[in-house]
């Protein structure tokens, strides 16, 4: 059975998340993703984990990865930022995977688990929203 390493090397993290996302962008359905956006910043101790990583289309500035960066506050509420605090493996967030649309806990070993709505609150249910919608613009 395979192990995941206790740290992850930014090449092996890259490549853990690439895999998981099918090399699509995890912020909306519509692009190919082509930056790693780390979910507790990589500058307050943000590792290169899977469970801390996302695949996002555009930089910092452009696409999901700069929507992410320009509204910190929806990306917390969405589980795409968190916390310097946060252990991002316990942090739900909204992914558009290729299992579908919704709430996933990131694991370390690269893979996700659901999460049921019922354990959301009604503000990240309404940031879900308001994220799909602002996707739009994307398709």
């Amino acid at each position: 059975m395979w192990t995941p390493p206790a740290v992850w090397s930014e090449a092996a993290g890259r490549e853990a998340v690439r895999e998981r996302s099918f090399g699509r962008c995890e912020g909306c359905p519509c692009h190919r993703g082509e930056s790693f956006q780390h979910r507790v910043k990589k500058g307050q101790g943000g590792l290169w984990s899977p469970s801390n990583g996302i695949r996002l289309c555009g930089s910092g500035t452009t696409g999901c990865h700069g929507d992410v960066e320009h509204n910190p506050e929806i990306a917390y509420l969405l589980g795409l930022g968190c916390k310097s605090t946060d252990d991002a493996s316990a942090v739900p967030a909204y992914l558009h995977t290729p299992y579908g649309t919704g709430w996933w806990l990131l694991n370390h070993d690269g893979s996700i688990t659901y999460v049921d709505i019922e354990q959301l609150t009604l503000e990240q249910l309404d940031a879900a929203v308001w994220w799909d919608r602002t996707r739009r613009h994307a398709a």
